[in-house]
């Protein structure tokens, strides 16, 4: 009875020293798996599967999601210098696009080009509610003095024709918009300067030159607000000319004196567009379609007359 009792003892001490033993590699290996998972979020990524990388190129730096890693790191910086395009591709880029499109190349369709400039402040900028264009360029004067002579150097080499261009504001007292900050005329002149395909004729350049320099239409709003104020006069009305400092009536911008014209009339709008020397385009904003649309014109009531009279004489 005692010998069976030592025995049953023993195979308890047995199994208790076993269970000690299991319990202490149970906590090497969770001691193991923790070390080497926190050895693994302590070091930084060093890979970007293919997808992460296109996404982080298209957003022009590295910004890595993952927590852990460091989106400073030297790696990263490295990995920015090395995958970025350089500025002399991208002017190259978008002037061969702007050329094969209109046959010339303006510095204005390089800066929008390479997302330096956005067309909707080249429009604000001509209708004279941006001083400067330079105030819209979103880089430092450096660099856009880079690109400039980028662009220059590209049209030289491919053997296109500069052609100064005059640039008109679309404002009533149709001035001419400045381009940099400073107005040096060497810098301004740059800007107004369009380089033109060797592939065009000369009378072909002169169309275009010609067309390029025309001052643009004059723009004026049929408001959706009947209650708006003219900034000038206190002043309203049923036609409008958005300028810097709010919305202005025909009285106050000096085009008071025009007739509207509605569309409809083709043949009448051409006619006493072409007799009028002034004219401005009505346009009212859709909301089903989010844009402005073409409502009609206003033009000089003589020429308005004179083409009403062409279309009825026989």
């Amino acid at each position: 009875m005692a010998r069976h009792f030592s025995a049953i003892q023993n195979k308890t001490a047995n199994s208790a020293d076993a269970g000690r033993s299991s319990a202490r590699v149970s906590d090497d290996r969770d001691f193991s798996r923790v070390r080497s998972l926190r050895i693994i979020l302590e070091r930084p990524a060093r890979r970007l599967d293919d997808r992460s990388r296109n996404a982080v190129q298209l957003a022009g730096s590295w910004h890595v999601a993952d927590p852990c890693t460091a989106p400073n790191s030297e790696f990263d910086h490295g990995m920015s210098r090395k995958n970025r395009v350089p500025l002399a591709d991208r002017v190259a880029k978008a002037a061969e696009a702007a050329l094969a499109a209109r046959h010339f190349v303006s510095a204005i369709d390089i800066l929008v080009g390479i997302g330096w400039l956005d067309s909707g402040a080249v429009e604000r900028w001509r209708r004279g509610q941006i001083d400067c264009l330079e105030e819209a360029i979103q880089t430092d004067p450096s660099r856009i003095s880079e690109a400039m002579r980028l662009f220059r150097a590209w049209a030289t080499a491919g053997g296109l024709s500069a052609s100064e261009t005059v640039y008109v504001d679309r404002t009533p007292r149709r001035q001419t918009p400045r381009f940099s900050r400073s107005g040096n005329p060497a810098i301004e002149a740059s800007y107004r300067t369009h380089w033109v395909s060797p592939e065009l004729s000369e009378k072909k350049r002169e169309r275009l030159a010609e067309r390029a320099s025309r001052a643009p239409e004059l723009v004026v709003v049929q408001p959706l607000n009947t209650e708006w104020i003219c900034h000038r006069c206190g002043d309203t009305g049923d036609l409008l000319m958005m300028e810097t400092p709010g919305p202005a009536c025909l009285r106050c911008v000096g085009l008071d004196d025009l007739e509207y014209l509605p569309a409809g009339d083709a043949l009448l709008t051409r006619r006493a567009k072409a007799k009028s020397t002034r004219h401005a385009v009505v346009v009212r904003f859709s909301r089903t379609r989010r844009r402005y649309e073409r409502q009609g014109l206003l033009v000089e009531p003589q020429s308005l007359a004179d083409a009403q009279r062409d279309r009825e004489t026989p």
